[in-house]
C-alpha cells in the first residue's frame, strides 16, 4: 500500500489517568522549571503601581464596615467579589505586591491546570500547555494586578479534572468540590461564564450513558445545581442592581484583533495585526479540529468556550463596552487546545513545533518585558518631579480627566515626600492663570504627545516629560508646565 505524501497530522493517544503516575523525571523537573519561571515572572510584573480599576476596588472595599456589603452593598461592575472580598481584609501599604498576591498564586494554579488538562495528550502536550499558559503576555498581565480574571481563569481550569473525576467515579464529593470551585469561578468574575457555559454542554456530553435519561440528568444536577443557585443568588443580591463605570469607547472588531494577535505574542497595534489575529484564529479552530480527531471530547468544552461563547457575547451584550480582558478566559482554553497541535507537530516535524513555539514565547516576551519594566503606569515619579520643580506652593495640578487623574494623585501623594502640598484642582477651582502643571494620559501605543498644549480659556502648557506603560492595563502619561509659571 502506498503511502501518501500528503497525509493528516497523527492522532494523539490519549494517556489513561493512572500512567501519569509513571511519567518520566524529566517531566517532572521541566514541568518544575515551567512553573518556577511563570512565579517569577508573574511577581516581576506585580511589582509596579497599582491602576485606577485596582485603586477603585480597595477604595470600595475599605468603605464598609462588613464583608458582607462585597455582595449587598457595593452594586458596581469594578466589583469583583473574591477580589473585593481579599482587599478588604488587606491594609493600605506601598508594598503593590501584596494587593495581588492572591492572583499570582491563582495564575501559578493555571499553569499547572493546564499541564494537568493537557496531560492526557500526553508529556509533550503537558509541557506545552504549561508553557503556552506560563509565557502568556495577556495571562500575565491579568495575573499580576488585583482584578477577578484571572482567578475566573484558575477556578475554570480547576473545574475540568473535578468534573472529569465525577463522571468517571460518580462520587458526590468530586461533585461537590466541581460545584464548589464553580461557585467561587462565579464570584471571581462573570467572564468565568464563558467557560461554565462550555463545562455545562461539555459534561452533558460526556454524561451520556446507557443507563437512561434519569441517570444523565440526576449526574448533571449533581454537578451544576448548586452554582446555577448560586449565580441566581449573586443575580437577587447584587446583579441586577449593578452599575457600569464606563471606560474607553473601541470598536468590537479592534478589540477581537487586538485580543487575538497578542494571545499569540503579535501586534498591539499596526499593519500586521490583522493578519496575526486571522492565523490565531484559524490556528485556533485547527486545534480544535486536532483535539476532536485525538480521541479527546475536550473539543466540545474548547469549542464552545473559545469559539461559541464569545460569538454569544458579541451577539447579546453591548459592543461599545468590550475590552480585551473579557475574552482571558476564552483566550485560556484556546492555548490549551494550542498544546494539542504542537504535540501533533512535534510528532512529525519536531523543528516547526520548536520554532513555533519560540515565536509565541519571543512575542509574548516581548510585550511582558514591557509590562515589567513600564509597568501600569508611573504616578510616583510624575508628582515627585512635579513637587521638585514646581514654582509655587501649594503645587496645583489639573488634568484632562478629573476622575481618573483626581483619583490617582489623590492616591498617589502619600507616598511622595512633601505630596501632602500637591494638589488636584477641577477647572472651577483654577485661578486665572490655570494650574501650574497639566496631565494629559493616553492608552494609544503610539501615544506621541503635542510639545505645546492649549487648554481651557487658552492657557498653554509646555511638555515637561513623558511617563510610558507596559500595555492594556494602565496608560501613558504626559506631564505639561503652565508657561505662566516659567517666567
Amino acid at each position: 500500500m502506498k503511502k501518501r505524501s500528503g497525509r493528516p497530522l497523527p492522532r494523539i493517544p490519549q494517556t489513561p489517568p493512572h500512567e501519569a503516575r509513571r511519567r518520566h523525571p524529566l517531566y517532572w523537573g521541566t514541568l518544575a522549571a515551567i512553573v518556577v519561571a511563570a512565579a517569577l515572572v508573574r511577581m516581576l510584573a506585580a511589582r509596579g503601581e497599582l491602576w485606577l480599576d485596582e485603586i477603585w476596588s480597595f477604595r470600595m472595599a475599605g468603605l464598609h464596615s462588613s464583608p458582607l456589603a462585597v455582595f449587598t452593598g457595593i452594586h458596581h461592575d469594578n466589583n469583583h467579589h473574591l477580589n473585593t472580598l481579599y482587599l478588604y481584609f488587606l491594609p493600605e501599604s506601598a508594598r503593590w505586591m501584596t494587593y495581588r498576591l492572591h492572583t499570582i498564586v491563582a495564575g501559578i494554579g493555571t499553569v499547572l491546570g493546564a499541564a494537568l488538562i493537557a496531560h492526557r495528550a500526553g508529556e509533550r502536550a503537558a509541557l506545552s500547555a504549561a508553557l503556552l499558559t506560563a509565557g502568556s503576555f495577556l495571562l500575565i498581565l491579568y495575573t499580576s494586578e488585583a482584578r477577578g480574571y484571572a482567578l475566573a481563569v484558575f477556578f475554570a481550569f480547576l473545574c475540568v479534572p473535578l468534573a472529569e473525576r465525577y463522571l468517571a467515579t460518580s462520587r458526590t464529593g468530586w461533585a461537590a468540590a466541581f460545584a464548589f470551585a464553580a461557585s467561587l469561578g462565579l464570584l471571581s468574575h462573570l467572564t468565568f461564564l464563558h467557560a461554565y457555559l462550555g463545562l455545562i454542554v461539555w459534561t452533558a456530553w460526556r454524561a451520556r450513558t446507557g443507563r437512561g435519561r434519569h441517570s444523565t440528568l440526576r449526574r448533571m444536577a449533581s454537578l451544576h445545581l448548586a452554582p446555577v443557585v448560586a449565580l441566581a443568588t449573586l443575580y437577587w443580591m447584587d446583579l441586577r442592581h449593578v452599575i457600569v463605570g464606563g471606560g474607553p469607547v473601541v470598536p468590537a472588531s479592534e478589540i477581537i484583533a487586538r485580543t487575538l494577535s497578542l494571545a499569540v505574542g503579535g501586534p498591539e497595534e499596526g499593519p500586521l495585526r490583522g493578519a496575526v489575529a486571522a492565523a490565531a484564529l484559524v490556528a485556533g479552530l485547527a486545534s480544535i479540529v486536532i483535539v476532536c480527531r485525538s480521541g479527546s471530547d475536550l473539543w466540545v468544552l474548547f469549542a464552545v468556550t473559545s469559539i461559541a461563547s464569545p460569538i454569544l457575547t458579541l451577539a447579546l451584550l453591548d459592543a461599545h463596552l468590550l475590552y480585551e480582558r473579557y475574552f482571558l478566559v476564552s483566550i485560556a482554553f484556546l492555548l490549551v487546545a494550542f498544546s494539542w497541535t504542537l504535540a501533533a507537530t512535534a510528532r512529525r516535524w519536531k523543528l516547526v513545533a520548536v520554532l513555533l513555539l519560540a515565536a509565541f514565547l519571543l512575542g509574548n516576551g516581548f510585550h511582558t518585558w514591557r509590562l515589567v519594566q513600564y509597568g501600569r503606569g508611573s504616578y510616583i515619579p510624575a508628582l515627585a518631579y512635579m513637587s521638585k520643580r514646581a514654582v509655587q506652593r501649594p503645587v496645583t495640578v489639573g488634568g484632562d480627566h478629573d476622575f481618573r487623574q483626581g483619583r490617582l494623585l489623590e492616591f498617589y501623594r502619600r507616598y511622595v515626600p512633601d505630596g501632602a502640598d500637591i494638589e488636584y484642582h477641577e477647572p472651577f477651582e483654577w485661578a486665572l492663570a490655570g494650574p501650574e502643571w497639566y496631565l494629559v494620559h493616553s492608552q494609544a501605543a503610539t501615544f506621541q504627545p503635542q510639545g505645546v498644549l492649549t487648554v481651557e480659556g487658552g492657557r498653554r502648557y509646555t511638555l515637561a516629560t513623558t511617563y510610558p506603560f507596559g500595555g492594556l492595563s494602565g496608560w501613558h502619561l504626559a506631564v505639561y508646565h503652565n508657561h505662566l509659571a516659567e517666567r
